[in-house]
């Protein structure tokens, strides 16, 4: 079990590193995307995102096999990078249907390097509030994606915006519960 979590983040990974390959060169006219496969790409990394961290804090690994594996030893680094190349991956294939996504990605990281930029220095400071300033970033990651996901599923379907828009609801509705969870379970800053 406790490789479920490991599975997820390493295929959303790899799936997010061909998502953007594929919007780069649709971006420089080689191909065209096809924004079904956008979809299905983004929904299930999505969904890995929300599941991998509770299976991780469910089926932990122990601390010798965790030192023996590389990507293991900064587990949180490598969720990021899996995090990392999702968002990056939508917002390319998004740039890729219309240019003006640019700035939704310049506006994004702006905000993501202020949240960065705090989380860092509380935990400079030893600052209990690091932990749920991280958390709160993760609730802003969770509905920009959500967003994003809607405008593609949007792109993808085009007749069909109702049930876009209630698939993002209840893609959010997963995610960000599970944002709480990795706040509450935390042993470090169980809320009760």
């Amino acid at each position: 079990m406790k490789y479920i979590a490991d599975i997820l983040t390493w295929s959303r990974i790899v799936l997010c590193l061909g998502l953007m390959v594929l919007a780069v060169l649709d971006i420089f006219g080689m191909i065209e995307l096809n924004y079904v496969v956008v979809f299905i790409i983004a929904a299930y990394s999505f969904l890995s995102d929300a599941f991998d961290g509770i299976c991780a804090r469910r089926w932990p690994y122990p601390d010798e096999e965790s030192a023996r594996l590389f990507y293991r030893k900064d587990a949180h680094a490598f969720d990021n990078v899996g995090d990392f190349l999702l968002y990056n991956g939508v917002v390319l294939a998004l740039c890729a249907h219309d240019l003006v996504w640019v700035w939704f990605l310049v506006g994004t990281g702006v905000v993501s390097l202020i949240f960065r930029l705090t989380v860092d220095a509380l935990v400079r400071r030893r600052s209990p509030k690091a932990e749920a300033v991280d958390v709160l970033w993760g609730w802003w990651y969770g509905v920009t994606l959500a967003v994003m996901l809607v405008v593609i599923a949007q792109i993808a379907f085009p007749m069909m915006w109702l049930w876009v828009v209630i698939a993002g609801l209840v893609l959010t509705a997963i995610l960000l519960p599970s944002k709480w969870d990795r706040l509450t379970t935390r042993p470090e800053r169980r809320i009760a």
